[in-house]
């Protein structure tokens, strides 16, 4: 349906806007990478920009539960 294209495009966007922070302020990723995660349904791609939100930041623990998580473990 058109409702299901303008959220999946919704969602797209914003994981293109985190993917630019995570690769240029990675630091202030977060908020971008939660907000993509929250209007996937936590996709495997947003989950694994927060993996490596979570490795930049050195939470080896926290990179690896959504690693777990983009694989569906």
């Amino acid at each position: 349906t058109q409702g299901d294209d303008i959220d999946s495009a919704g969602s797209r966007v914003l994981i293109e806007i985190a993917k630019g922070y995570l690769k240029y302020q990675w630091d202030q990723s977060e908020v971008w990478i939660v907000k993509a995660i929250q209007r996937s349904s936590g996709s495997p791609e947003s989950f694994l920009l927060m993996a490596e939100f979570q490795r930049k930041k050195g939470d080896k623990e926290r990179e690896a539960e959504y690693r777990r998580a983009a694989r569906n473990d």
